[in-house]
């Protein structure tokens, strides 16, 4: 069995303790009680990673009052609205928009001030406690050349992870957050402090706050900060002035914040804020896509910003004349933007969206370098055809595809056109039936090498009244001079025929000679003159295919010398 000792070296003499008999040590020694210390602070220090000691020191002399700062990773605060539609006789609707906030910290709220950022900041985190060692390249000899280059690979993939833990970041938002503002600094003189069950509370109309923290969007960011004792309210804290930078900061335009002041929130709690209490111009429209719905529009408004405020992006509740219409969204949607909302179904109106037509027309045409351009316009025409079934006026937007490179035709103007489609205002009177015709068009252009070219394709184009006559009548003469080669071209072949007809006759008379006919008979001296007549009459079609390939050459240069000088433009 073995037994724990403690050896104890005293005055060059070595004393054994049995640990299981010892029941208090105690240190005479100061200095050496001192870093025993300090080895066990450590040693309990480093078993919490999550907490780490910091010491703040002052230089100066007397006392003075002194207020710390800090920044804590928060998730991202969400957005939710409801929009009353207005009346017919109204131009403004009414817009509400609560900010979704959750204390994910370990302290609770107690009159902070909150600064809702709207945009997205850049935001990173850097692990300050791990120690980061630069490796340094190990010297070898010349002759070593192998083992130099090996330990210089091993060093890069070192110094590249030492990079990738270096370039880790994280950019979400936070919510930024201070002590509750002195009166007239930001805050309403006399305004109660809010308390979370005020926030909360907010669900007479189906709009509580377990329905809203399920949905939402949003990005922003802060820090939450509890507030110094009410008896000193102090400034707030200017990170600018804290720390003496080297460098100086410019103005950032590009965001917008709500600054909500005096906010009392537990721990682990989530509560909705009021945002946007405001009237904004809203149109009633109905929506029209083919690709979304092809019989009916989508019940919807163009929600114009007129609150002043920018508007974060996030879900909306639709109410009309005080009943529930349907959900929508909005994207992030800053001061004087409009947004369409739809949030339902139209079955009043019915729209039939016809099919495609296209059609192709000649404009003009040119000819330079043996080439014919012709110029063409493709038309391609939809009808929509509106039928109000509903006693109210209505307008309908109908949003068209737009086709790359292509423009619009017969005076058509839409209200607006994006990346990707038009759209068109149709105000439908109550009972009755329109129709919008959307035409859009393209010019493109077609070359045709004239020499080559099919002499059906000279015949066309030189009648066609859209080019120019004095196109035409070039073309014209082309045809003529190209029916003329061709009639050259088809005595040849006729005569090559003939000849081939010939050969194949004599091949059969001199077969019946062969065949043991008697040479002194009438009949092979009948066979042997119908060969020197054949023969005859080959040698003349040869001649006159001779002159016909001379008379062909002569046309087609011809014709390609008259073509290559035209420039008809």
């Amino acid at each position: 069995m073995e037994v724990p000792v403690l050896n104890i070296l005293s005055n060059s003499t070595v004393q054994a303790v049995v640990l299981e008999e010892v029941r208090q040590i105690q240190l005479k020694d100061p200095a050496l009680e001192k870093e025993l210390g300090k080895a066990l602070d450590t040693l309990a220090g480093s078993r919490n990673q999550e907490k780490k000691p910091l010491t703040l020191t002052f230089q100066g002399d007397g006392k003075r009052r002194i207020r710390a700062g800090y920044l804590v990773e928060t998730p991202i605060w969400k957005t939710s609205y409801r929009l009353v539609l207005p009346s017919e006789k109204e131009a403004q609707g009414f817009l509400q928009g609560w900010a979704i906030i959750e204390n994910q910290t370990d302290n609770d709220w107690e009159g902070v001030n909150l600064s809702l950022v709207s945009g997205r900041p850049i935001s990173f985190i850097q692990d300050l406690y791990q120690p980061i060692y630069v490796p340094r390249q190990v010297y070898q000899p010349r002759d070593e050349a192998f083992l130099l280059s090996l330990s210089r690979k091993v060093l890069d993939d070192k110094m590249e992870r030492g990079s990738a833990m270096m370039r880790k970041s994280k950019g979400d938002g936070v919510i930024v957050g201070s002590a509750p503002m002195v009166p007239g600094e930001g805050q309403m003189a006399g305004r109660p402090r809010r308390t979370h069950s005020e926030f909360s509370d907010m669900d007479s109309d189906g709009f509580g706050p377990s329905e809203s923290l399920a949905a939402g969007y949003g990005s922003a960011g802060g820090s939450a900060m509890p507030a110094p004792p009410a008896s000193a309210p102090p400034e707030p804290i200017d990170i600018a002035s804290s720390v003496s930078a080297a460098a100086m900061a410019g103005e950032v335009g590009e965001l917008f914040q709500y600054q909500i002041g005096s906010v009392d929130l537990p721990r682990q709690r989530s509560a909705m804020l009021p945002i946007v209490t405001d009237k904004t111009k809203v149109e009633r429209l109905s929506l029209y896509n083919q690709s979304v719905l092809a019989d009916h529009p989508l019940l919807g408004a163009r929600l114009t910003n007129t609150t002043g405020k920018h508007l974060q992006q996030g879900p909306i509740t639709v109410f009309d004349e005080g009943a529930y219409a349907g959900d929508s969204r909005i994207e992030n949607l800053p001061g004087s933007q409009h947004a369409l909302l739809s949030f339902g179904i139209d079955q009043m109106v019915k729209v039939q969206a016809t099919h495609v037509s296209q059609e192709s027309r000649i404009m003009t045409g040119k000819i330079y370098n043996g080439v014919l351009e012709i110029t063409n316009k493709r038309i391609a025409s939809q009808d929509y055809v509106i039928q109000n079934h509903d006693k109210k006026d209505r307008e309908i937007l109908i949003e068209h595809p737009v086709r790359p490179g292509w423009n619009l035709a017969n005076g058509l103007t839409p209200i607006e056109k994006t990346e990707t489609l038009y759209r068109f205002s149709v105000p439908v009177v109550s009972g009755s039936t329109k129709t919008l015709t959307v035409k859009q068009e393209i010019i493109e252009s077609q070359t045709i090498a004239l020499i080559p070219a099919d002499i059906g394709i000279l015949e066309v184009y030189s009648q066609q009244g859209e080019i120019p006559q004095p196109i035409r009548t070039a073309l014209a003469k082309a045809f003529e001079m190209r029916k003329s080669l061709m009639e050259l071209e088809r005595q040849l072949s006729t005569r090559g025929e003939k000849i081939a007809a010939i050969t194949e006759e004599q091949k059969r008379i001199r077969d019946n000679m062969t065949a043991g006919i008697d040479k002194q008979s009438d009949y092979y001296t009948r066979l042997l003159t119908k060969l020197n007549q054949q023969e005859t009459e080959i040698e003349q079609i040869q001649a006159e295919m001779t002159r016909l390939q001379a008379d062909i050459e002569t046309q087609r240069k011809a014709l390609e010398d008259y073509i290559l000088k035209l420039d008809l433009q």
